[in-house]
């Protein structure tokens, strides 16, 4: 099941990114990541239904970063395109914004703060916005978004706070935009 699967690309790859060295970067202390793609769900988010999906995304992570405040900062922005072949309903999934990141010593603990938009999902149809998550979030977690904790918020942030609470609203807005329910 595909849920919030920007996001937890996202997130995948830049874990994944911080550990690489800064010896194999474009240049030390700076990751570049971009990927793209199409592909198809059959059974998106459980519901038996094909789904085409067309997602791109760039991103810069800082792993050195010259602020005091930080030990990462990661800029990203893309678009994830999702269309239901069977009636061209399509809902469109956009992301940009600033993270920073810091570690402060206990393991798997991170407390980030995202700035910017973390989500905004548009139905390209009759219904328009479905959901926005922006504006700016400290989120204190430790390996898993999910049971973290929203420190201080400021701006709407809907779908973060369903998915640290455990429920993950994606399903829900995405499959009925898209007439698979």
């Amino acid at each position: 099941m595909l849920r919030l699967m920007h996001w937890v690309a996202i997130v995948a790859a830049v874990l994944g990114l911080s550990a690489v060295p800064a010896a194999i970067a474009a240049e030390p202390g700076i990751v570049h990541l971009e990927f793209s793609g199409t592909f198809t769900d059959p059974d998106f988010c459980g519901t038996g239904m094909t789904v085409l999906i067309d997602d791109s995304a760039h991103a810069t992570l800082f792993t050195d970063p010259n602020r005091p405040d930080a030990d990462e900062w990661l800029t990203l922005e893309g678009r994830t395109v999702f269309t239901n072949p069977l009636n061209g309903e399509t809902v469109v999934v956009h992301f940009a914004g600033a993270r920073l990141l810091v570690f402060p010593g206990e393991p798997g603990r991170e407390i980030d703060t995202d700035i910017g938009v973390r989500g905004h999902f548009v139905h390209q149809g009759s219904g328009g916005l479905l959901a926005r998550d922006a504006g700016y979030a400290v989120i204190d977690f430790t390996v898993s978004i999910v049971g973290g904790e929203i420190v201080l918020q400021r701006g709407p942030h809907p779908v973060l706070a369903a998915v640290i609470e455990g429920d993950d609203p994606f399903c829900g807005l995405v499959t009925g935009a898209l007439g698979l329910t």
